[in-house]
């Protein structure tokens, strides 16, 4: 804990300031006040003519709230005491106020000043002093943690208590704490009044942060925090004892801190997977168990297929959502590139982002059956064209098929690629990357193996002596997004099962011709 602790002693007030230490002012000024068991002398500067000056000085008893009858001074009588002035017939080992007060007139400017101090008589010669009327004891430290059971390192605090139990009714400090910075400086006047045990203020700055991991898979961070371009804090301090209209003061010295740095370590949550269900985007997160976390998650999700639309946009308190999954309803039949943002307040600020893309299919009736089908509002499209394989009666293809890649219409103007992944055993794509700067990318995939591993017996397949061992080809979209990449999931397309059903369907076709031109043979040799 870095701190100043001000233990108020015995106080004998006989402290004097060089006078040269204050600069001229143009008006008299109290340079320091001795004190004996029964008088005071009070020392003051001496600037200006002496023909208009004038001098007040009233002492007041602040334990019997009495005041003395008023010294005032002024022209000639100033020649010989001036700059000295004794106060006698005090009583030992007794607190006072002293309030004085200057006026003159120097080349046609009036000027004017007054101050008041709060002082104390030595005991008798031989006597320890009894006397803790004023007892102004405190102490101020700064701190980073919040003590009122917050902990945000990130904060500067300053705390200001008081150390005694019994306070004056109606006396208080009045501190002025200054941050100095680079370049600017920032002050702030409070008040502890004898009412409160304490008070804290925060001191907003910039901070330097440095964050690393620390072990991998542990969900845990560390920061070394250090402010950014303040330096120090400094705070002056008053006692103030107001009595009969006037407010007595005490001042003490200047104290200064460096504002030093910390170091933390926290535990952060962390993004584990995320699906779709229906049209509901589910996004599961973990932090480790009995870790508090008062952060916020906030989920984004830009329609690829409507850029100029505003995004779906959900906030949660991860507090109120304790099994840490999160929730987005999107639309049915769009493609969505999604931002996972976590921030955390305490003990410092830190934030987090992923960013990925679903696809969310839409569902619609056939129009020849009451089954549901997926409607086509993929962001990439598997196309085979023509859709069905001819084959003829000798088993060739009576048309190769053109297989590609192609952007759904409606995403266009997004910028896509894929990744691509080795199709029986070959690489299908120069680079294992598709860009898209054309709509369409064309596949030249061996089909004759595809359709060869399913029907054997084919007269094309004579010649072919092997056949894919796996037959899906598989590839992960991305959608590129003012700089930022939002990678979908991986997705796979079964070639074996797509071109079965129009293999089969090609060969019941002939098995119907061959029928057919056998009944029509029969009839005819009839």
């Amino acid at each position: 804990m870095l701190g100043w602790l001000l233990t108020a002693e015995i106080l004998n007030f006989c402290t004097f300031l060089n006078a040269q230490m204050i600069k001229p002012s143009g008006i008299d000024r109290i340079i320091g006040i001795e004190t004996a068991p029964t008088q005071m002398i009070i020392t003051t500067t001496k600037e200006g003519p002496t023909e208009q000056l004038s001098v007040k000085i009233e002492v007041t008893d602040l334990q019997d709230h009495r005041i003395f009858t008023p010294i005032s001074l002024n022209g000639l009588f100033l020649l010989i005491s001036r700059g000295r002035y004794t106060v006698p017939f005090l009583r030992p080992d007794h607190f006072y106020g002293v309030y004085f007060q200057s006026e003159n007139t120097v080349n046609g400017v009036r000027m004017f000043h007054n101050e008041t101090r709060i002082v104390k008589t030595m005991p008798r010669h031989g006597e320890n002093t009894t006397n803790n009327f004023v007892d102004p004891r405190f102490e101020i430290y700064v701190h980073r943690n919040d003590e009122n059971g917050g902990s945000n390192t990130e904060g500067v605090f300053v705390t200001i208590k008081w150390l005694t139990e019994r306070r004056i009714p109606g006396s208080f400090l009045s501190i002025k704490i200054r941050v100095l910075c680079e370049h600017t400086n920032a002050t702030e006047n409070v008040h502890l009044k004898d009412t409160e045990a304490g008070i804290t203020l925060e001191i907003a700055m910039d901070h330097k942060m440095d964050v690393e991991d620390m072990e991998e898979n542990s969900h845990q961070i560390k920061a070394n925090i250090s402010p950014l371009k303040c330096r120090e804090i400094c705070w002056d301090v008053d006692y103030v004892l107001p009595v009969l209209s006037r407010n007595f003061t005490r001042e003490f010295n200047r104290t200064c801190e460096k504002i030093e740095g910390t170091t933390t370590t926290t535990f952060v949550r962390e993004l584990k997977s995320y699906k779709v269900v229906g049209n509901t985007l589910y996004v599961h997160t973990e932090i480790p168990e009995n870790q508090a976390d008062h952060g916020v998650v906030t989920l984004s999700a830009q329609n690829l297929a409507e850029s100029m639309e505003e995004p779906i946009f959900k906030e949660y308190q991860v507090a109120s959502t304790p099994n840490g999954t999160f929730m987005l309803q999107l639309e049915e039949g769009n493609a969505y590139a999604i931002t996972y943002k976590y921030i955390k307040a305490l003990p410092f600020k830190y934030s987090t982002k992923d960013h990925f893309m679903v696809e969310i299919p839409a569902l619609k009736k056939s129009g020849n059956s009451s089954k549901e089908e997926l409607d086509s509002g993929n962001l990439v499209d598997f196309v085979v064209d023509p859709p069905i394989l001819n084959i003829t009666s000798e088993g060739e293809f009576v048309e190769t098929p053109k297989i590609s890649l192609e952007i759904g219409p409606k995403y266009a103007g997004q910028n896509v690629s894929l990744k691509t992944e080795d199709f029986c055993g070959s690489t299908i794509i120069k680079g294992n990357r598709v860009d898209f700067k054309k709509p369409a990318v064309p596949l030249e995939l061996p089909l004759k193996k595809i359709v060869c591993g399913l029907e054997k017996n084919l007269t094309m397949c004579q010649n072919v002596t092997s056949s894919c061992a796996d037959t899906k080809f598989c590839y992960t979209p991305t959608v590129l997004r003012e700089n930022i990449a939002y990678e979908g999931p991986r997705k796979c397309i079964d070639l074996a099962r797509t071109l079965e059903y129009e293999v089969a369907k090609q060969a019941s076709r002939i098995f119907s011709w061959l029928l057919q031109f056998l009944i029509v043979w029969i009839v005819n040799t009839r």
